[in-house]
């Protein structure tokens, strides 16, 4: 049996529906009931747990053989995780699947704490995945509001640079089969879509929703303060200046083909992602 941690995220609502599709047994620890009823439905099974409270998630992981760990970004991420990790084995389980990310440079907050995460779960002496995802698609739905407001998509990043962006639900995807086939133990999964740039972006929204939509790069002065005027704190206003820094050094250029070798199909376009969410951008 699956123990889940971070179903109602991004990823983890996708792999939720994965899990289900397939017929398997899981459980999710969550925080917040009436979330995770909304985002998961009323037959999903999960007990109330955070991953700050290592007794709720030995408990969570009673009866199970597998975790799937992902949590939230915070400056305690690495702490937290290699905590859980403990708390897992404590429980009986025996394989880790860790989401992480493919941001790595050791002097980036989040990314330092991705990385003291992903070193002690590799010497923990329990069978590990690492599924390193790059920037998510789903990153784009953030401009729907300027698309709608002002028919722009707007971001604080080059948009000339390719980006191997890839879509949650192919990374959930990928996650669902590592966490219930044999053959991915010790093994560290870097997940990319085909290259694209964010003006590529811009011409495929402009195609689904039959209009112009250019982009704009915002100075990422302004975003850094916007964010922080809507109470971003401080590590996450110093994040999104992270993931500029690492789309200029093209680290996040690179498609490593994971998708297709462990899916057996291609990863989903932006242009079918667009399709997809079409209405998150029509006013």
């Amino acid at each position: 049996m699956i123990s889940i941690i971070g179903a109602t995220g991004t990823t983890g609502k996708y792999l939720v529906q994965e899990l289900a599709g397939k017929g398997l047994e899981f459980r999710c620890i969550i925080r917040d009931a009436d979330r995770a009823r909304e985002a998961l439905g009323e037959d999903i099974d999960f007990v109330t747990g955070d991953i700050s409270d290592v007794a709720t998630v030995e408990a969570g992981c009673a009866g199970c053989d597998t975790l799937f760990l992902l949590s939230p970004h915070n400056p305690a991420l690495g702490q937290q995780q290699s905590d859980a990790v403990d708390a897992a084995k404590r429980a009986g389980v025996t394989r880790i699947v860790k989401l992480a990310g493919m941001m790595t440079n050791a002097d980036m907050r989040i990314p330092a704490e991705h990385a003291i995460a992903e070193r002690y779960l590799q010497e923990s002496g329990t069978a590990w995945t690492i599924v390193r995802p790059n920037f998510f698609m789903q990153n784009l739905l953030n401009t729907a509001g300027a698309v709608k407001g002002q028919g722009k998509m707007i971001m604080p990043f080059d948009p000339e640079i390719p980006i191997g962006m890839i879509d949650a639900r192919d990374i959930a995807a990928v996650c669902a089969t590592v966490l219930t086939e044999d053959g991915y133990a010790g093994k560290l999964l870097e997940v990319t879509g085909g290259l694209v740039t964010l003006n590529d972006c811009a011409a495929a929204l402009s195609a689904v929703l039959g209009t112009e939509v250019p982009f704009v790069r915002a100075p990422l002065e302004m975003a850094q303060k916007v964010a922080a005027d809507n109470g971003a704190p401080v590590w996450a206003v110093e994040h999104i200046g992270n993931i500029a820094i690492d789309i200029e050094a093209r680290t996040m250029s690179r498609d490593t083909g994971t998708v297709a070798e462990i899916l057996g199909r291609p990863a989903r376009t932006i242009a079918g992602f667009f399709d997809d969410h079409a209405a998150q951008f029509r006013g």
